[in-house]
């Protein structure tokens, strides 16, 4: 034993291998770092010292079993090839904590990684690392909490070093041992709920255990829920036994808050367990117990019944969830608000601090109970006037008023309103409850985002975010499952824009969203994935909370957040600011009307456009703060004195930019004969096909020709919608008079945003999207980025932080620019992982004179060393002035003057220049307006790069896939080369591909038909393919090939004849077989009861597809909603769910019901027919690109029969999936034939 200090704490370090049972044993005291030099030389035998020097005790190596290598250099250094350490740590019952410091240098591919285990054979991965290039070596410091590792009889930890696989080297371990000094977190304090930016939330499906309590303290978490334990839909125990429930709840929330956290109990007003025949659950609490509980919930119904939402014939609404059955309560019947008042009560007196309210909804967006038909007469009279009641409405006697059945009754829309409006009054009633019982009660409502928009959640279930965040202290939303950000298959998949609608709705309280992340077996994975959705929150204003967290997402989660903790004070003072804006308008869900503020949000953030969005509420403020272009995405129902606002805001110098038809409808849905807007745009009848811009006071409008898009857009937008959208971002910077509001390399997968607290702090977030579900990080590196400074603000200086970073923080240079009339400053972000902010500091400068020009820089397309990129440079008003650029060194600019003002600007680029990004300063000046300046960064490319794409799985039905390669060239003349294909064994290999022409200065692809053979197994398969240029050297790629366990089609042959779309299927095309299987339950898997068949064809412009749906019972089909663009989820309907390219990630969803009405309502057609075996549709989708033979997309066809009166509710489904069938990982195929 050598000693190195004596005090308090001991620790026996052996470093044990296989074949030599070595040891070293050590004394640490006081807590100070000791360092632990122990030799190995490979053979057993300890290695002499070179370096006796105790300042560089870190840099010595230490002891590793498998292959080593000696290198040259003061102390010796050990390298290995998957190899492992083991230490075993024995420790003093005092000690907590210990540090492990290492450094680590390997090649490329190389992962340094930790493991810890309380008894050396259960490991678990703690940490890991990939260094980013080939060399690298880092001076890494983390903190490693092993408490959870300590076995409780031996409080002994065993820890192991080593890498993955490839060759790499560890050096200069070294171990802090810290005392226990006490909780690290306070006790949680009673007191109002945490503020935005500083709520860091977390739940759990049970009451928390002890593993639940060590996350909720080591992550920081400071408001947690789960299931109230005092009740589970409706059952709750004979009241002798409910003491214990009380006593187990309380002694649940005490521990909760000893963890410095909120403990918020969760309640299901709308969901009554348990079948009425048989007088289970629900019912049986009523009959038997509600009388034993009077003192809580009053008197009891005399039947739980009348607690149920009706349909409009009085039926009781059913609900099946796995094997969970029962009924929907109504929020308005007296019984209901009783029994959840109760539940308030009750756990506020086991100590809870608030609730959490799931699962509330009006099912199908309506109620016919006797207490909807009562109160529905009242709202009416207490939100419209007499004379809109009569003139609007048509009534003269509202107590006369019966709830409308049909979807274009006059009163249907304020049906909708009113149910909307019950569950926003029910959260407000209990809101005022609890705080009548504790001032500073939480309260918050589980809302569902299922779709990635708001619209379905309002047409189907009466959710109205906007209207339940006055009541709430804390929002709370969700998204379906797998949502999760992450790259996969090249696309972003992204929920931003949900975050900027939620930010809107909230109004400035705080908020979380709950997006899950897809499921992936890798342990860096969920770390990495984890710590993406954090930083998405994070940048959008919110927060993400937890739940059900792998222990790597955990670690993950809690280092993020002690980074958020450390900056509380800043995130809690900034706001999420830009001067753009969507208007998200909830009021076109209320008219059953399209809009599309989703999709436009996901364009400007592909484009690295800071953007925030508005909701209707927000148009009549007079002042829209520093608003300079507002973006409507097709907002048809605009009210009068919305209108007005819009007009007076334009004047005074607002930018309005209209997509499609806009304010065409009153709010009453009647359609105006024109308004001011259609006027300035000089609308006759049909709105304009092509782009406009005008001046309307001090104010721009610009109008973009309306464009076929989805409602959501979390994986992207189809290429239609890409370039019908195109115009936008010139369109912001016309109507705002300024360039837009950031930049960076428009290649880097990142988002931006900005936060500003209106004074002197700016804070810029970035966050890269470039994690895939191994957990592998495209990490960014030299990353410009480019931001709008607030009017009469300049820069005093930049910091960047990262919780990615080991340096907690460094200062930024940076460069104020002017490239017209605002500021910008740029700064480069060395090197990006996940996430990172620069905080700036600002300082007041005077106003730049609003009516100068702006600096217009295009670069078209990129260039390989040699080359040269062309610059189009202009004034946005026309002046005499003289251009000035500066690039690297060997850089070389030549000037041509163009028309319109135009300058021409060809920067010659270096034959040495490497390739990445360079910066380009601009300058621009006269006499009278000076001098602008500007940056633009080029990105140099490679003379020819090759890429290879594959189908995500293998067409094993034809046996033949066809495979896509990519030649993309810098070159300036065309070039021969040879193509060959590298197959597994045993499968046929194409001939090569001699004298392919590559095109200069484009991509050029090529098709590869891949052949499988007949037996082929489940797995995946290596393709590769070298390219030869004529006289140079070749270039390969690689791709691999996925054989599914069953592949399953339609195969889409291509018209000889026309067809005509009439819902009768009599064409040759539909008289095949069809080769859709057996269609199931979305709800477990069984056969559905009413069988689905289904064909498709297409021709160059159209994709047809012909369904016919069985039903035993043609006459109960149910088909409510007969005008297009309606809500079809009560109709008996078809989906057609199509992922173009079946990339897993985006699809365009069109729905029919059985009279013929569509969803979209318009850009495809579609017909139906009753027949005397059920009904059948044919569908038109018109292509805009013809497909190419062998082109595989993903498709799901999915079934909705709403209830009949002798039959249950049945959704079924073609692929198997259960739950949400929006599920495009899960699609099966489409198969366009030869």
């Amino acid at each position: 034993m050598r000693k190195v200090a004596q005090q308090l704490i001991v620790l026996t370090v052996a470093a044990m291998w296989a074949s030599t049972g070595i040891a070293d044993e050590l004394v640490i005291g006081d807590g100070s770092e000791i360092r632990i030099p122990i030799r190995h030389d490979g053979t057993g035998r300890y290695a002499e010292e070179f370096d006796q020097d105790p300042k560089r005790h870190d840099q010595h190596a230490f002891a590793v079993e498998g292959k080593v290598s000696w290198r040259a250099q003061r102390w010796k250094d050990l390298a290995f090839e998957g190899s492992r350490v083991l230490y075993k740590v024995v420790c003093s019952r005092q000690v907590t904590t210990l540090t492990l410091s290492f450094a680590f240098w390997g090649s490329e591919g190389t992962e340094a990684v930790v493991w810890a285990s309380p008894d050396g054979t259960d490991w678990e991965e703690v940490f890991s690392y990939v260094p980013a290039e080939m060399g690298t070596s880092v001076r890494l410091r983390r903190t490693l909490d092993l408490s959870n590792y300590l076995s409780p009889e031996t409080h002994a930890v065993f820890v192991r070093m080593g890498t993955r696989e490839a060759w790499g080297l560890l050096y200069g371990f070294s171990l802090a041992a810290l005392p226990q000094t006490g909780p690290k977190t306070p006790a949680y304090r009673p007191g109002p709920a945490p503020r935005a930016g500083a709520v860091r939330y977390g739940f759990g499906q049970t009451s928390p255990d002890e593993s639940a309590l060590k996350f909720i303290r080591k992550a920081g978490i400071n408001v947690f829920h789960w299931p109230n334990p005092l009740q589970n839909q409706g059952e709750i125990p004979e009241r002798a036994l409910f003491n214990a429930r009380i006593a187990d709840a309380r002694e649940a929330i005490a521990a909760v808050h000893a963890q410095g956290a909120a403990a918020l109990l969760e309640l299901s007003p709308c969901s009554g367990g348990g079948n009425a025949d048989k007088r289970t659950q629900l019912f049986d609490f009523c009959d038997r117990r509600w009388k034993d509980y009077g003192d809580y919930f009053g008197s009891a119904p005399e039947d739980a019944l009348s607690m149920t939402q009706r349909d409009a014939d009085g039926t009781p609404r059913r609900y099946r969830h796995g094997d969970q059955q029962g009924y929907h309560l109504c929020v308005n019947s007296p019984s209901v608000r009783q029994y959840t008042m109760g539940l308030i009560r009750m756990g506020l007196e086991a100590g809870a601090d608030g609730n959490v309210i799931e699962g509330l909804r009006v099912e199908t967006g309506n109620c016919y109970c006797e207490w909807c038909r009562f109160r529905f007469i009242e709202w009416l009279g207490n939100t419209y006037g007499a004379v809109d009641l009569k003139t609007k409405l048509g009534i003269t006697d509202v107590r006369s008023v019966v709830p409308p059945t049909k979807p274009d009754a006059p009163l249907r829309v304020a049906w909708r309103g009113f149910a909307a409006w019950s569950l926003a009054d029910f959260i407000d009633a209990m809101k005022s409850y609890g705080e009548s019982l504790n001032p500073n009660y939480i309260l918050t409502a589980r809302f569902g985002l299922p779709n990635g928009e708001p619209f379905s959640s309002l047409r189907s279930r009466a959710l109205d975010l906007e209207q339940w965040s006055a009541s709430q202290d804390v929002v709370f939303a969700e998204s379906r499952y797998g949502t999760g950000p992450r790259t996969e298959a090249g696309v972003r998949v992204s929920n931003s824009s949900e975050y900027r609608y939620l930010a809107a709705a909230s109004r400035g309280k705080a908020f979380t969203f709950l997006e899950p992340a897809p499921a992936t077996d890798s342990p860096r994975g969920r770390s990495a994935l984890a710590r993406l959705a954090i930083a998405e929150s994070v940048a959008s204003g919110g927060s993400r909370p937890c739940n059900g967290l792998a222990p790597e997402a955990q670690r993950a989660t809690a280092a993020y957040h002690a980074f958020l903790k450390r900056r509380e004070s800043v995130l809690t003072r900034l706001r999420p600011w830009s001067p753009v804006r969507i208007w998200a308008s909830l009021q076109q869900a209320y008219h059953r009307v399209a809009t599309f503020p989703m999709p436009c949000s996901r364009y400007l953030a592909d484009r690295h456009i800071p953007h925030l969005m508005i909701t209707d509420r927000d148009i009549l403020e007079d002042d829209l703060g520093q608003v300079e272009a507002l973006i409507l995405p097709t907002v048809r129902i605009v009210s009068s004195r919305q209108l007005q606002a819009l007009r007076r805001l334009t004047e005074r110098g607002l930018g309005l930019i209209l997509i499609g038809p806009c304010a065409t409808h009153d709010e009453w849905g009647n359609v105006r004969d024109e308004s001011w807007i259609s006027r300035a745009l000089a609308v006759e009848g049909t709105w304009p096909g092509e782009p406009r811009r005008i001046d309307v006071g001090r104010g721009r409008l610009a109008y973009l020709p309306g464009v076929p898009l989805p409602e959501a857009a979390n994986a992207g937008l189809p290429e239609e919608g890409k370039a019908g959208l195109r115009d936008l971002a010139p369109s912001i910077a016309h109507v705002s008079r300024r360039s837009l509001p950031a930049a960076t390399d428009p290649t880097a997968n990142v988002e931006i945003s900005i936060a500003y607290d209106g004074g002197n702090t700016l804070l810029v977030h970035v966050v890269n999207y470039g994690v895939g579900l191994d957990g592998a990080v495209e990490a960014e590196t030299a990353l410009p980025i480019k931001v709008r400074l607030p009017k009469g603000k300049s820069v005093k200086r930049a910091v960047f932080v990262s919780p990615d970073e080991d340096t907690p923080s460094h200062w930024l240079p940076f460069t104020v620019l002017t490239p017209g009339p605002a500021r910008y400053v740029e700064a480069v972000i060395p090197g990006l992982d996940v996430y990172g902010q620069i905080e700036y500091e600002l300082s007041d400068e005077k106003p730049i004179w609003d009516r100068l020009p702006v600096l217009q820089v295009a670069q078209e397309g990129s260039a390989a060393p040699g080359g040269e990129v062309i610059l189009r440079l202009a004034l946005s008003r026309r002046l005499a002035a003289g251009w000035r650029v500066e690039g690297p060194e060997g850089w070389t600019f030549r000037f041509e003057r163009m028309e319109a003002g135009e300058t021409r600007c060809i920067a010659g680029v270096p034959a040495d220049a490497t390739t990445g990004r360079h910066p380009l300063d601009l300058a621009v000046g006269n006499r009278g307006m000076g001098t602008l300046t500007d940056r633009t960064w080029v990105r140099i490319e490679a003379p020819l790069a090759l890429e290879l794409s594959a189908p995500p799985h293998l067409d094993t039905a034809s046996r033949r896939t066809r495979v896509q390669a990519m030649i993309r060239s810098q070159l300036r003349e065309p070039m021969k080369a040879e193509m060959t294909v590298t197959l597994p064994a045993g499968w046929p290999a194409p001939s090569p591909i001699r004298n392919l022409t590559i095109l200069p200065g484009r991509a050029t692809p090529v098709g590869i038909w891949v052949q499988n053979p007949r037996d082929v197994r489940p797995g995946t398969y290596a393709m590769g393919i070298q390219l030869t240029p004529a006289g140079q050297s070749p270039l390969h790629a690689n791709v691999d090939l996925h054989v599914l366990d069953e592949f399953a089609a339609i195969v889409c042959p291509e018209l000889r004849e026309e067809l005509t779309v009439d819902g009768a299927l009599h064409e040759p095309c539909w008289q095949a077989a069809a080769t859709t299987s057996a269609f199931v339950r979305s709800d477990g898997g069984s056969a559905a009861c009413q069988q689905t068949q289904a064909w498709a064809a297409y021709d160059s412009a159209t994709l047809y597809i012909a369904i016919n749906c069985a039903e035993h019972d043609p006459a109960a089909i149910v088909a409510r909603q007969d005008s297009d663009g309606g809500d079809m989820s009560c109709d008996d309907s078809i989906q057609i769910l199509l992922d173009r390219g079946h990339g897993h990630q985006t699809f365009r969803q069109f729905v029919v019901n059985a009279v013929g009405a569509k969803q979209p309502a318009e850009g495809w057609e579609a017909v139906t027919r009753r027949t005397e075996s059920g009904w059948t549709t044919e569908i038109a989708i018109p292509l805009p690109v013809p497909p190419e033979p062998g082109d595989m997309w993903g498709l799901n066809v999915v079934r909705n029969r709403p209830q009949r009166s002798n039959s249950p509710a049945e959704h079924t489904t073609w692929a198997p999936i259960e739950g949400t069938v929006q599920q495009p990982r899960h699609f099966r195929h489409l198969v366009f034939a030869r």
